[in-house]
Parts: C-alpha cells; structure tokens; sequence
C-alpha cells in the first residue's frame, strides 16, 4: 500500500511538472481562498517537486539508482555544466546541425547537433570544474571576511 502510493505520487509529480496543464492546480488554490493566483507553471512544478520527492523518498529502488556513481558526478559538475553548454551549443551544436541538416532533414540534424554537443559539454565541464570551479572555491573560502558583503549592502 505505501509502495503504491509512493508510485503514484512520483508519478504525478513528473506530470504536474511537465504535463498537465496548470488549470485544475489553480482551480485548487483558488478554493483554498487565496489572494493572489500563484503563476501557474511555478505553481505546478513546485507541488510536482514536492510529490517526486516524496514518491523518491518511498521507493526504495529510485533512491538506489539516485544513490550510483552518476546523480553525484553531475550534481558536482552542475554549475560548470550550467556554464558552459550554451557556448558549446551555440559553437558546436550549431556548427553540426548546419551540416547535416541542409542534407538529411532537421531531425537527423537535431539529433546530430545533441549528440555532438553532449560530446563535447561534458568533458569540457569537467575540466572547467576541476581548473576553474574547484580554484574558485578554495580562493573564496580564503578571502578575509571583510570582503565579503555586509547584508544590508545586499539588498540595495
């Protein structure tokens, strides 16, 4: 029975957050007798993050295949990922998507330019984490304190 309902709120957490239009979701919110309409896609992806979570926390098997080798590789390599991908798509991706699409189609090229730049994104993110990231880390960690901002200059 928990299984099951840890399924089914995993389950409707990745459609609220990709699938279902937002209406029935503000429909709700708006019988909870709120103010202000929360923005509809914000709105869903959060209660679809909440239920994933949940349906993860209650599966054993998703919490093993996020506890592999692979989920801590990419989340130690997000930020430079984050980084770097839009030049190297912009660069690369392109570059092969106009090769091989004027000659088989916009799909293979698509496809094409995806692999590609996946190709070249990831290992070009790992060596940004390990010569950029990681030197931009430890150099922060010992910058003085009075370098860093005092709260109220943050806010203006």
């Amino acid at each position: 029975m928990r299984q099951g309902l840890a399924i089914l709120s995993l389950a409707t957490g990745i459609l609220l957050c990709r699938l279902i239009p937002p209406a029935p979701i503000l429909l709700l919110h708006s019988l909870l007798r709120h103010q202000h309409p929360p923005d509809p896609f914000h709105f869903s992806n959060q209660v679809g993050a909440i239920l994933i979570f949940l349906g993860v926390l209650h599966l054993p098997r998703a919490r093993h295949l996020l506890e592999r080798r692979s989920p801590p590789f990419l989340g130690r390599i997000s930020f430079s990922l984050y980084l770097v991908h839009f030049p190297v798509m912009a660069t690369i991706g392109c570059s092969v998507f106009n090769l091989i699409a004027p000659r088989s189609g916009a799909v293979p090229g698509c496809l094409a330019a995806l692999i590609a730049g996946l190709a070249v994104t990831l290992p070009v993110a790992v060596l940004f984490e390990r010569h950029v990231d990681r030197l931009a880390v430890r150099l922060s960690r010992r910058s003085p304190p009075f370098l860093a901002p005092v709260p109220s200059e943050l806010s203006s």
